[in-house]
């Protein structure tokens, strides 16, 4: 029976009753309160849930709070609640009784609010989808059930934590009020692999929408707690009254996102051209020979990436790299093209994927390790995995056969094949899966096994991956991606749906959440194999997101073709005159405003069009970038179709001062 009655005796006390007794009393002032399921819900492995309105509970006050716990038959819950500057700090302890072990716990459980009191939602992105989120008061309109035919589609948001970006949440009231909701996880100083168990990172799930009831939010933590084991989640951190800008850099900061470009690269002279560098992938059918003999064409201080050069073919007999395979070059024609690159004054990173093992072949270490190695899920089998036709198995990252392959692969590339940045692949775009493998150290540890997998290679190189979330973002000098379902790309592949066509753009906008919290510690980059600027659209749109310039061409087509070289000049061009003079500043504000189109009459969804972006970097300078074939005027300067202009009160010595690319001026 629910028991929902405050039980008061010796030495508990009542709070202000504000939505469910005590708990109410955490979001006084504030537009959130309490939803049906109370402050908690358990899930357990067996489908069972159990809310926190289901059990007898008891309150007791504590030096900085209050403390509440909570009995059932199949758990026991405590739940501490602490004050801190604006909000408080909560967190769970739980530990099943029955004979089925917790697999979620959310907390807080449902948050309800009135969608017409939104201005802006704020909400990371999933991976490659796009950097963030912000929907407006009409996504929370409970009438667009009944108008909306995709409502069961777009009634609803939900990201996993990884690989949404970050595990973080802010709405802006129409009233000027403001909440922030985020966790608290902080990576004290340890050795990699082996951080103490209370820090270990816990993944979780955000998710925002409406439905009869008005606007909801609610937040989770994803973990394995086996029946008598003891648990604590981390802290959720709740403040009212702090903007966006405030809140992100709270964030950053209770949860150590603090690493800075000097720490990753401490060599001076590198540090400056990995900042300074336009972006070149050649084709990854491209061998040796063909890539050495586009060098001579490339602009000064180019940063070049081939993926051809494996031993298997590309995605094929991981994590058997090197040497390189006989299509693409002998060994020593591979240490000779990267002799050639360095030579010539360019900076070079091969592609590498440390996460999964190929079959068809499997290559000699997968042979001689067999399965043991392999990730299991909570069915007892392997994680399959097949990209396009090569494929393979998750791997345990904790396996000693796993951890010496991966640091074989990096010991080549610092001294066989010496190169200046690694990428390697999926650390940023991986969600979280349970792996019973005995060598990991429990089923709940997979994400914690990348974040320590990136903290053992940063230590030893330049690092950089695809996609990224916050704890990885933290060790990588570059991340490539966070853009696949917005950026307009020419060579998307088929099954990308734009994000206008999923979230119909009159219910949200763009927010820079990776940005805000490591442009000027890192550099961005779109994804390696489809997203290039190829026209001067991507290229405004690669402005609007602080991303350095990019593209990709086979070595052969470079060489052959003038225009090709000419387009790439172009581009490192505005890398040199537009992208370096940012990018070692905070994004400090970003403004995406859609209003003219709508104005106008035209087509939102049509890609050709997206208003425009406003981004403000620390020291005063100012980008504002037209995302439309139309002349705009943006903050009263008139920008042509696709235009930029960047205003800037501080020059750097020697760096060119651009107005606009105006083709007048």
């Amino acid at each position: 029976m629910a028991i929902t009655v405050l039980v008061l005796i010796a030495g508990l006390i009542a709070l202000p009753a504000v939505g469910n007794g005590a708990e109410g009393a955490l979001f006084r002032d504030m537009p959130w309160r309490l939803g049906e399921s109370g402050l908690f819900s358990l899930t357990f492995k067996d489908g069972e849930t159990v809310s926190s309105e289901e059990c007898e509970r008891k309150t007791e006050k504590t030096a900085g709070g209050f403390k509440c716990s909570y009995a059932h038959p199949k758990a026991h819950v405590t739940v501490e609640c602490s004050r801190v500057e604006g909000g408080w700090d909560i967190r769970g302890t739980v530990v099943p009784r029955g004979e089925s072990p917790l697999l979620d716990f959310s907390i807080p459980a449902r948050l309800r609010f009135k969608g017409s009191v939104v201005d802006r939602f704020v909400m990371p992105m999933r991976h490659n989808f796009g950097p963030g989120i912000a929907f407006n008061s009409r996504f929370f309109d409970v009438s667009r059930a009944k108008t909306d035919k995709a409502f069961r589609r777009t009634g609803r948001y939900q990201v996993k934590y990884p690989s949404a970006f970050a595990d973080f949440a802010h709405m802006s009231c129409t009233d000027g009020s403001c909440v922030a909701l985020f966790s608290v996880q902080p990576r004290p100083q340890h050795e990699p692999w082996a951080i103490p168990a209370e820090f270990r990172f816990v993944p979780g799930e955000l998710s925002c929408g409406v439905d009869a009831g008005g606007g909801w939010f609610e937040h989770k933590f994803t973990t394995y707690v086996a029946p008598g084991e003891t648990w604590r989640s981390p802290r959720i951190r709740i403040l009212a009254g702090k903007d966006l800008a405030v809140s992100i850099d709270e964030y950053a900061k209770v949860n150590d996102l603090s690493k800075t470009l000097e720490e990753k690269v401490p060599d001076a002279a590198l540090r400056k051209r990995l900042a300074e560098a336009p972006f070149i992938t050649f084709a990854y059918s491209a061998t040796c020979a063909e890539i050495r003999d586009a060098l001579k064409y490339l602009p000064p201080h180019t940063h070049v990436r081939c993926g051809g050069y494996m031993k298997g073919g590309y995605d094929r007999q991981y994590p058997d790299f090197l040497p390189p395979g006989k299509k693409f070059g002998t060994a020593a024609e591979f240490r000779e093209l990267i002799d050639e690159i360095h030579r010539l004054g360019h900076l070079f990173s091969p592609y590498a994927n440390p996460t999964w093992w190929g079959d068809n072949p499997r290559g000699e270490t997968f042979l001689a390790a067999g399965e043991a190695p392999l990730a299991i899920g909570l069915d007892g089998k392997h994680y399959f995995e097949k990209w396009g036709r090569p494929t393979g198995w998750t791997t345990t990252l904790w396996h000693p056969a796993v951890r010496a392959a991966n640091a074989k692969v990096r010991r080549q590339f610092m001294e066989d094949y010496p190169v200046d940045m690694l990428f390697e692949d999926q650390h940023g775009a991986r969600e979280f899966k349970y792996d019973m493998n005995p060598a990991a150290p429990s089923p709940r540890d997979y994400s914690e096994g990348i974040v320590s997998l990136c903290e053992e290679g940063a230590r030893i190189m330049p690092l950089g991956t695809e996609d990224g979330w916050d704890k990885v973002a933290n060790e990588m000098t570059m991340l490539e991606g966070l853009s696949f379902f917005v950026y307009p790309s020419v060579r998307r592949p088929k099954y990308v749906t734009p994000a206008k066509r999923v979230y119909p753009p009159e219910l949200w906008n763009l927010e820079a959440i990776p940005q805000r919290l490591f442009h000027g510690r890192l550099m961005f980059k779109h994804h390696d194999n489809h997203q290039f600027a190829e026209n001067d659209k991507t290229i405004a749109w690669s402005l609007a997101l602080g991303y350095i310039m990019n593209w990709g061409v086979h070595p052969k087509d470079f060489v052959a073709d003038p225009s090709k070289r000419e387009w790439f000049a172009k581009l490192a061009a505005i890398q040199r005159d537009v992208v370096v003079p940012l990018a070692r500043r905070r994004l400090v504000g970003f403004r995406h405003d859609r209003a003219a189109i709508f104005r106008d009459g035209n087509d939102p969804v049509c890609e050709d069009d997206d208003g425009y972006v406003v981004a403000d970097y620390e020291g005063g300078c100012r980008l504002l970038v037209n995302l439309g074939p139309v002349e705009r005027t943006v903050e009263n300067h008139a920008l042509r179709p696709y235009g930029y202009k960047l205003e800037r009160t501080n020059i750097p010595v020697g760096s060119k001062r651009v107005e606009s690319n105006k083709e007048d001026e």
